[in-house]
């Protein structure tokens, strides 16, 4: 009885465990949403309804190919979500190398000499307030 009992309780802690997974993996794919949109309060909301610390966590979030969320913020000339992001995760959101070996300013200096004649000047007010922060 008792090794059924070691089994059952096994068998929920993975339950558990994998339903964890795909509830962060949920948070984070909303915390990529909300910064591409520039979504500040529910950026912030959703950090707080997870009770996630996003100094402790930047490093672990990845927009999928977009890579980091500043970066991705940077790339939807998201100022208000950046800000709240550099507020959040501190300096090493911007000086942090990512896959690419692109500090996320150097990136978003690259993407906002190539983008067109709309999106330049708010992925340049990002790349401002990166500057402004170092």
């Amino acid at each position: 009885m008792k090794a059924r009992n070691w089994q059952w309780l096994l068998a929920l802690t993975l339950i558990g465990a994998a339903q964890a997974e795909e509830d962060l993996d949920r948070t984070v794919s909303r915390l990529c949403e909300y910064t591409k949109v520039d979504d500040r309060s529910s950026l912030r909301r959703k950090l707080d309804e997870a009770e996630l610390d996003l100094r402790r966590i930047y490093g672990d979030i990845r927009c999928g190919a977009d890579g980091s969320l500043l970066r991705v913020a940077a790339g939807n000339g998201a100022i208000e979500a950046a800000t709240f992001i550099i507020s959040k995760a501190g300096k090493r959101a911007i000086t942090d190398t990512e896959k690419d070996g692109l500090t996320t300013l150097a990136w978003a200096q690259k993407k906002a000499d190539s983008a067109d004649a709309a999106m330049k000047p708010k992925i340049k007010a990002v790349v401002d307030l990166m500057q402004s922060k170092m």
